[in-house]
């Protein structure tokens, strides 16, 4: 779907109005604006799916069940799994509309992902029906015995449905709220993370540790099973 949703994003037709011109390679590749996006629409995501995994079981069947000890093939936890999976998908993929639309330096404040050259993007349009046509495809899918057992999805009612489908589309109103945010802490965030920065400093460095630990600590772990005794 990341792939995807790249191309039908870097697809797009140049804006109208712009120079056209190539960025430095020297240039940040996050901007404050970008980052305000993602921790923005990250908070809107993380907060559903743990709305949906720790209370969904009260939400959507007569008898609530418990998300430890229930087991996985169990029908409500599998339709359970089935609602958070499409929700995520559907957020992802209204989502891509938001990300059509990026504030810029100059103050130009765009609110609606429906503008700039929308019914010109053959591509966009093909991929992200392609996307809804699949994720819905998967879902329905899993209402009989066979596409359960392929998927591991679970059909869904169609007041489920409708849940899922709002839940995605209000990524569109988020996006909104987003964008009413004052940018002084954006700002900060992109002075302090410089990822295509000079490799030498703090925050690289702590990403660079945190990567050598992680990596040490998986080659002695498959070491250990390697070399452990057989049988």
């Amino acid at each position: 779907m990341d792939v995807l949703g790249a191309i039908a994003l870097g697809t797009e037709p140049p804006i109208k109005g712009s120079t056209g011109t190539r960025s430095s390679r020297r240039e940040k590749l996050f901007s404050p604006f970008m980052w305000r996006q993602i921790m923005g629409q990250a908070t809107y995501q993380i907060t559903v799916m743990m709305i949906l995994m720790y209370f969904g079981s009260m939400m959507f069947f007569e008898k609530p069940f418990n998300l430890v000890t229930e087991p996985p093939t169990s029908t409500d936890r599998l339709t359970l799994n089935t609602i958070m999976f499409y929700t995520f998908i559907l957020m992802n993929l209204f989502n891509m509309f938001n990300c059509r639309v990026l504030d810029s330096e100059t103050g130009d404040v765009r609110m609606h992902p429906f503008t700039e050259s929308l019914l010109h993007s053959p591509m966009f349009w093909s991929v992200i029906i392609f996307e809804f046509a699949i994720t819905t495809l998967m879902v329905n899918a899993g209402s009989s015995a066979l596409g359960s057992a392929l998927l591991g999805t679970s059909g869904l009612t169609t007041a489920q449905m409708i849940i899922c489908w709002s839940i995605g589309a209000f990524s569109l109103a988020v996006n909104a709220i987003i964008k009413k945010l004052p940018m002084q802490f954006f700002y900060h965030i992109a002075n302090i993370i410089d990822l295509e920065g000079d490799k030498n400093n703090a925050w690289s460095q702590k990403i660079n540790n945190t990567y050598n630990d992680a990596q040490d600590q998986y080659k002695r772990r498959l070491s250990s099973v390697v070399d452990g005794p057989i049988g």
